[in-house]
């Protein structure tokens, strides 16, 4: 498991109508884990199968506003590879901060209940 900490930081997004908007670091990734990193690429079945309990954690952490939160192992390198493809649309400290976020997720054991 990893212990993903993520960091209070925000970018701006285009609304539907144009307007500018704030997304919060954990909106970005939920984003960047929900679409190719490549354009004109798109999922398998499997693939969105592989990454569906990632969209879901993410979904969960932004309704939240968790700032921390425990991925699997699997997940964890899902979005590590998804940060590190994806292109920006430009120079951004929140960028480069979001990603050496992900980059230093530790590494936890978590207990089994039982």
């Amino acid at each position: 498991m990893r212990k993903l900490c993520i960091p209070d930081i925000s970018f701006s997004a285009l609304g539907e109508k144009g307007e500018v908007q704030r997304v919060s670091a954990a909106q970005q990734l939920l984003q960047l884990a929900s679409v190719p990193s490549e354009p004109g690429k798109t999922f398998t079945i499997d693939e969105i199968r592989q990454r569906l309990p990632l969209v879901d954690k993410l979904a969960a952490a932004v309704a939240d506003d968790d700032k921390e939160m425990l991925l699997e192992d699997s997940e964890y390198a899902i979005l590590l590879e998804a940060i590190k493809t994806s292109t920006w649309t430009g120079v951004s400290r929140a960028a480069l901060s979001l990603v050496e976020a992900v980059e230093a997720a530790e590494s936890v054991e978590v207990e089994e209940q039982g």
